[in-house]
């Protein structure tokens, strides 16, 4: 959290130390970067806050999502009892999983991060999850002498001897019983039925442990139990409040809620008050707690962190008179006056804490630019600093060692030179590597240096070479001993680029510019403009200018590389200022990899002996040189989750040939044994759908939304409110651990897949069929299109579910275009075209990107005419649509006028649509539409033409197919992206017309292929042959779906019914045979000709048969 406001001229200072990356060496601290996201765990008793609850659900997160939207800020209530059956509190290992998310809150929310909520009861205590040799030993005789059953404690609490030192250690209950979070209509009953053993067990563990602490301690007097005051027995409550307040007290709301006239004798107290176990008697151990934890809050919630925040207002007190019964109506006067003062109270309070913090940043009063590049290089920054306390392995050997680097460095220091380039596969060390050299190079040349930083796709604003280089350009403009250039044209970036560099260099003042992965995100179509930015960056540099890029192994040999780039990386090769990954087992010692391997087991708390340790060090050291991945497969195995899934299968940890395809299947495995296989398929699918990352808000809420899954996971009562569990999603995010990465778009926090080979294999198990491709990004494009702002109907007649209206409300965030008349939704924007470029929804991706005009100007506006040119290249080489391609054309026309002032981009596309609207679709026309509005609502003088001089003849588009097997027969599908043709070998090859590619061949027949035809739903693809057969191929999976041999002839020609039902088919007897579509079964047989029918057709009603 930031603490105190920042005077002008602290704010200069840090603002140039960031662009000039001062803030990276060591020991400084980075400036507090504000984000987009306000994110707020709400945390509680079970039952004891349910009608609190809905009240946050259902009023303040609505309300405090429709204030921030103007700002562009998500607001998010992480609420962990929400449509959750499982008690916190009850399990030890879910709360350490919630202060890992309280921790991320803390981290990466704009201001509050907790909301406790505190009543009259104090709640289940939590299990300790480790106990020492000793502790353990005396508990059992205590419990003994107090005769109670220990055979339980026994049984839940192991001896672990690989923890250091050993400790009994508490199973999970989760791995015991392993369809606990399970919902699936074959575990539902099972997974009840586990839930009630795992609470007896908690219950009976959890009053030994009270028993022995806390209520006979006369028995103690026996035992050494000095150690024991160590083990606090807190609620669950407790326990987070405290983590968070320790985090930092200004960022923690609490709630207070006192119920007057309120005792254990009262009815219907269970959910409200502390209860002794099977009475209803008081439990005065808790209550006593309850007052502790009342008094603790009010003390944490008191210390300031400054002067200028009153802390204990963020309590919130409230005394209410208890209703008989707990029967809190609707039309209770006093009780709704008091939800509506608690709604008032947290969304004001909420209000003002996130603004003040947001107020604190210096880069809310930075001009919009400015506060773009510094946000952008903060957020780089900060990624730098994560990475640079990790361990590279070999590195100090690299250094010291290594011949092309000490002489690239050395000549970097006196002489002009090439820059190095770190090439590599994926997930080979590259990033790394790049960051451990920049942090080298900070502490050696010592704090004169400047730096600059990009990683490739890690922000909105990285993702394609000519953003990257323009913001770096923008950015040498600010550092030290640099004259000041205007000019913002993209070859003047060029310019000033290359005068900055020579400008540093005669001052002698060094400057450290590092870019990993540079090809990261080049589509391929916009290879060639993207040349002259390679060309710059691998030019010769001058003395002190120190440039490290990155790319994948195989971008320097791609034979489609231009010819001027392959003769620089020959020289860079030459010259020897390319370094390879991975490090070979000549620069990583075995004794390195040792200690390596020890400090990532005692992060998860593992030890082994000194024999076993060198056992594993040895098996990795073998694989070093044969797998690019060894260390990042490391990553994978030294895991709790991974450790969770040998623990399950009883199986060892097993080094010895690492196997990714192995290792993801465990990871995939284990989350479908606890969670189901449909649920994990939803969640996957969404995270690999999106173009680069999702939004946790954004993939709740999509699954909020998603029918199937309210379906699956409650097989018995629908809950309240149709939201996607917060807690469900929480626990499958640390089990998937290493596989999940994250990104900082729109300066929000999304996650994505740590490396595309994983998103390919997520692809490859779960987007296997076109239909679920589509699916999912449907209903991503419904999201981004608010299709369901205020319900999406839930129907089920097998169950007799009908829910409409406000009962099938699904509380998403709104998603518009404008955030408001000067912030736009950049979320919206980078997702909303590929989303519906991908479903196949070619109609409404028109209609609400490429050919609306506010999606064009906003765009264009927003990010930059390059990025839209970008996108629509990447539509292009996917969807073959004229209407598509003359909105590229124009914008490929206009680049250097609109670039230059947005505001023009109306009058340029009246002039360029006015003579050539008649020949295209309804979409240009009411683009030209949307133009001439926006032309007569706007405030400012704009440039509209009369007439148009520009020719009134589209210029025709033809494409040709390498079609290398030949092309006899052809059929095209209905929205002509695809083109199917025979082949010579008596095969079909499907084509993708945009790309030109060979989508798939189908195979099966023995001879000519004599007829194609898609069914008229375009399900599937009908051929005939002389082999006598017809074949009918699923397109939605690619698969024969069936083969009829319904002749002893050869067929000739076919057809097929409009309603899909019937095959009418001609022989080489003379016969015309009609069959049906699913059987094969012949209904009619026709000999009417007197020879061979070569050709047959049906009327448009099917009522008429034509035959030849």
């Amino acid at each position: 959290m930031v603490s105190g406001h920042q005077t002008n001229n602290s704010s200069a200072d840090i603002y140039a130390n960031v662009m000039q990356g001062k803030i990276l060496f060591q020991g400084c601290q980075l400036p507090t970067l504000i984000w987009n996201q306000i994110k707020i765990l709400i945390v509680s008793n079970k039952d004891e806050f349910d009608i609190e609850r809905d009240t946050l659900m259902t009023d303040t997160l609505p309300k405090l999502q429709q204030y921030f939207l103007t700002q562009g800020i998500y607001v998010n209530f992480i609420d962990c009892n929400l449509n959750w059956d499982l008690d916190l509190s009850r399990n030890p290992y879910h709360v350490l999983r919630y202060m890992k998310e309280l921790d991320d809150a803390y981290k990466t929310s704009a201001g509050v991060f907790l909301l406790t909520l505190v009543g009259n009861k104090y709640g289940s205590v939590v299990l300790p999850i480790e106990l020492s040799t000793t502790d353990f030993n005396n508990i059992k005789n205590i419990a003994s002498d107090l005769n109670k059953d220990v055979k339980l404690l026994e049984r839940w609490y192991l001896l672990d001897d690989k923890l250091l030192p050993p400790a009994y250690k508490l199973k999970d209950p989760d791995d015991e019983f392993s369809n606990l979070l399970s919902r699936t209509v074959s575990t539902y009953d099972i997974s009840i039925r586990e839930s009630q053993e795992w609470n007896d067990v908690y219950v009976n563990l959890a009053d030994l442990f009270v028993s022995v602490l806390h209520e006979k301690p006369s028995l103690k007097s026996k035992h050494d139990t000095s150690s024991m005051y160590d083990i606090q027995l807190l609620s669950s409550v407790e326990m987070l409040f405290n983590y968070a307040a320790m985090l930092s007290p200004s960022g923690c709301m609490c709630v207070l809620r006192q119920f007057d006239g309120f005792n254990e004798k009262n009815k219907g107290n269970e959910a409200y008050i502390d209860l002794l176990t099977g009475s209803n008697r008081l439990d005065k151990y808790r209550q006593e707690k309850l007052k502790r934890f009342r008094e603790s809050i009010a003390n944490k919630l008191s210390k300031n962190e400054d002067n200028t925040l009153k802390i204990e207002d963020n309590r919130i007190l409230f005394n209410i008179p208890w209703k008989e019964n707990g029967d809190f109506q609707t039309d209770d006067a006093d009780h709704q006056r008091y939800l509506r003062t608690l709604n008032a109270a947290i969304f004001l309070r909420i209000k003002f804490l996130c603004e003040r913090h947001i107020d604190l940043s210096i880069s809310s009063h930075l001009k919009y630019p400015d506060q773009i590049l510094y946000n952008e290089t903060l957020m780089h920054s900060t990624h730098y600093s994560k990475l640079s306390s990790n361990t590279c392995l070999g590195f100090e050997n690299f250094i010291e060692n290594n011949q092309s680097f000490k002489q690239w460095f050395s000549s970097a220091n006196t002489d002009e030179h090439y820059p190095l380039m770190i090439i590599g596969n994926r997930a080979s060390g590259k990033t790394l590597l790049c960051t451990k050299l920049v942090q080298y190079l900070l502490n050696t040349l010592g704090k004169n240096v400047q730096c600059i930083m990009r990683y490739f796709n890690l922000t909105s604003r990285s993702r394609n070479i000519a953003e990257v280089f323009n913001s770096i350009s923008t950015q040498m403009k600010t550092l030290q001993k640099v004259s000041s250039i205007t000019d913002d044209q993209k070859f003047s970036n060029i310019e000033s680029y290359q005068s900055i560099l020579k400008s540093l260099s005669e001052n002698h003042t060094p400057l450290i510019l590092m870019i990993d992965g540079i090809e990261e995100a080049t589509s391929p179509s916009q290879y060639t403009s993207s040349i002259i930015f390679y060309q710059t960056l691998l030019q010769l540099l001058p003395p002190k200018v120190y440039v490290i890029l990155s790319v994948t192994r195989n971008v320097h040999t791609n034979p489609n590389s231009d010819v001027k780039l392959r003769e620089i990386f020959e020289r860079l090769e030459r010259t020897q200022c390319i370094i390879e990954l991975p490090f070979t087992n000549e620069t990583i010692s075995i004794h390195e990899l040792n200690l390596y391997l020890k400090s990532e087991l005692n992060l998860i708390k593992r030890n082994v002996t000194d024999s076993v340790l060198q056992a594993l060090s040895k098996c990795i050291y073998q694989q070093i040189d044969k797998k690019s991945q060894i260390f990042f497969l490391l990553r994978l195995v030294l895991n709790e989750s991974y450790f969770s899934y040998l623990s399950q299968r009883k199986k060892k940890l097993d080094l010895t040939e690492l196997n990714i395809e192995e290792i993801f299947n465990a990871y995939i495995d284990h989350c479908e044994n606890k969670f189901g296989s449909k649920i994990c398929a939803l969640i996957f699918n969404y995270i690999s759908s999106s173009q680069s990352a999702i939004h946790e808000l954004e993939l709740l809420d999509m699954l909020s939304c998603n029918n199937e899954f309210f379906l699956e996971y409650f097989q018995k009562d629908l809950p309240k409110y149709l939201r996607f569990p917060p807690s469900l999603w929480i626990a499958m995010k640390y089990l998937l651990g290493p596989l999940l990465s994250v990104r900082y778009f729109d300066s929000k926090v999304v996650i994505c897949w740590s490396h595309s080979f994983i998103r390919r294999h997520m692809k490859q198990k779960y987007l296997k069929r076109v239909e679920d491709i589509r699916f999912a990004h449907r209903d991503m494009s419904n999201y981004f299109l608010e299709a369901f702002i205020e319900s999406k109907p839930l129907v089920d007649m097998s169950r007799n579910v009908q829910l409409r209206g406000d009962l099938a409300r699904r509380f998403i965030l709104q998603q518009p275009l404008l955030y408001s008349e000067t912030a736009y939704n950049y979320r919206r924007l980078h997702e909303l075209w590929y989303q519906l470029m991908h479903s196949g929804d070619i109609d409404r991706l028109k209609e609400y990107t490429v050919c609306c005009f506010e999606y064009l100007l906003a765009k264009i506006h927003g990010l930059s005419i390059e990025q839209l040119l970008w996108e629509i290249d990447i539509i292009c080489s996917n969807i073959l649509d004229a209407d598509v391609l003359i909105v590229q054309t124009i914008l490929k026309n206009t680049v250097h006028i609109v670039s230059n002032d947005p505001i023009l981009l109306a009058g340029e596309i009246i002039l360029r649509l006015r003579n050539i609207k008649s020949y295209y679709n309804e979409h240009i026309e009411s683009l030209l539409v949307q133009a001439h509005d926006w032309c007569e609502s706007c405030n400012i003088p704009v440039f509209v033409p009369l007439s148009s001089w520009i020719s009134a003849t589209p210029p025709l588009i033809i494409t040709t197919l390498p079609c290398s097997g030949g092309a006899f027969k052809i059929a095209a599908t209905t929205f002509n992206q695809h083109v199917f043709c025979t082949t010579r070998t008596n095969e079909i090859a499907m084509y993708h017309i945009p790309s030109k590619k060979l989508v798939k061949t189908f195979s099966g027949h023995t001879s000519l292929i004599t007829s194609i035809q898609l069914t008229h739903d375009s399900k599937f693809l009908v051929s005939t042959s002389t082999d006598r057969t017809i074949k009918l191929f699923d397109l939605n999976s690619g698969e024969l779906e069936n083969n009829f041999q319904i002749n002893q002839n050869e067929i000739l020609c076919m057809t097929i019914s409009h309603n899909n039902q019937l095959i009418v088919v001609g022989t080489r007897d003379r016969l015309i045979i009609v069959c049906h579509f699913e059987t094969g079964e012949i209904e009619h047989s026709i000999e009417q000709h007197t020879d061979a029918v070569t050709g047959v057709g049906l009327t448009q009603d099917d009522a008429l048969l034509i035959s030849g």
